[in-house]
């Protein structure tokens, strides 16, 4: 992984890069998700401060000069970039933030102290997604219980974290206009407690004090697909969250599923989802047009096993190895102030503002604090504070890694 991060969002004219695994006398370990990504994007961003140091140059204007810019560039290992929306994000990022009445004011705040420094920097980062190859098996299953209506669906997904089984409740069609592929999601995370996302489209702001995260994903796109057949079909009534429920998401239940990770887990779980609901869909439309007089959902679903439509489906998503490596890549691009103590080497931060384009999201909520968390993430990985026996005090120490 370290590698097909190693060009970050710049496109180098003439790259090498080759990894050779080191033997340790401890056990394999990896600090975060994503292991060797954040070390690898590091250097990238350094080689743009150093050529800036040495050309004494603004470093964000040779980063804006060296990005990839077109589809038609290839990364190193020849991956085409299909959208590449790096500028579009660099340049609402430094609209956002005023860039330069930035760096102006922390020159100003530099010569009146001669023991405290702020300094100003922005940072990219381009992220490759893929949802092919056998590592990338998912499956789906829907069961409709006669009784009620009620569904149980179960995903081949693993949740750490990321929230596939905890993500979407407000999931309309609202949301899914503000998430789409030209969207920019604005994130401000500033010293202070309250923490906010800005859709571009300007459709809602919400805080991650007010707003819940507490159904879903994958429920979610069940509950779009079916009432989106529903509504095709002139149908009054609905399909509701309540209505759904997550069942056992096993080896048991799923066989032979690939990995969760990259984010391709719950684009492949929902996208199987989607297909089990368009089968779904396909088997109760007879009974759907057979019998308009039906009231509800459950009434349908009772009408439907009375002609003994079969109501569970298993869809499953498999391809061959990708070619090319991802399928699509999303950018993002931060703006960091920091102030530092020269004499002691405390700092703070204070302030960080991000800019991210997420495409469709399946939740801009969630999306919110996974930004959140992995600004969080990094910031710990590159410096780690840790007690040291002996001391008569016990404050932390600060350990830089790189």
């Amino acid at each position: 992984m370290a590698l097909s991060w190693s060009d970050n969002s710049y496109h180098f004219a003439n790259f090498r890069a080759a990894s050779r695994a080191c033997r340790t006398n401890t056990l394999t370990n990896t600090s975060m998700r994503g292991p060797g990504n954040t070390r690898s994007i590091w250097n990238a961003e350094l080689i743009m401060d150093r050529v800036a140091h040495a050309l004494q140059l603004d470093p964000a204007e040779v980063r804006a000069k060296n990005f990839y810019t077109h589809a038609a560039q290839l990364t190193p290992y020849k991956n085409p970039l299909f959208q590449c929306n790096m500028q579009a994000v660099w340049a609402q990022l430094r609209a956002r933030v005023d860039y330069e009445r930035l760096r102006a004011e922390a020159a100003r705040f530099n010569a009146a102290h001669a023991f405290k420094k702020r300094g100003v920097s922005l940072s990219t980062v381009k992220y490759g997604i893929t949802f092919h190859g056998p590592d990338n098996h998912h499956g789906a299953a829907l069961s409709v219980y006669a009784e009620d209506g009620s569904i149980s669906v179960t995903h081949s997904g693993a949740e750490m974290g990321q929230g596939i089984n905890t993500k979407v409740k407000t999931k309309r069609r609202s949301l899914r206009t503000a998430c789409r592929r030209s969207a920019l999601h604005l994130y401000q995370l500033e010293a202070r407690p309250l923490i906010s996302l800005l859709l571009r489209a300007n459709l809602f702001v919400c805080t991650t004090a007010r707003v819940p995260c507490v159904c879903a994903q994958v429920l979610a796109t069940v509950v779009y697909k079916l009432n989106d057949f529903l509504s095709a079909e002139g149908a009054a009534y609905r399909v509701t969250m309540s209505d759904c429920a997550i069942g056992d998401c096993n080896s048991r239940a799923i066989a032979n599923a690939g990995l969760t990770g990259g984010s391709s887990g719950s684009e492949t779980c929902c996208l199987t989802a989607s297909y089990a609901c368009d089968e779904l869909a396909k088997r109760l439309r007879p009974v759907v047009r057979a019998h308009p007089d039906c009231q509800s959902w459950g009434e349908l679903i009772a009408r439907a096993d009375e002609q003994q439509v079969h109501l569970q489906v298993l869809q499953e998503h498999y391809t061959a190895d990708p070619t090319p490596a991802f399928q699509y890549f999303v950018y993002a691009a931060a703006c960091a102030q920091v102030e530092l103590d020269m004499l002691t080497g405390a700092h703070e931060v204070r302030s960080v503002d991000i800019v991210y384009d997420c495409g469709h999201s399946l939740n801009p909520i969630v999306d919110m604090g996974q930004l959140y968390g992995g600004r969080t993430n990094n910031s710990s990985c590159l410096q780690l504070s840790r007690h040291l026996p002996g001391l008569s005090s016990t404050r932390a120490l600060t350990t830089v890694v790189f």
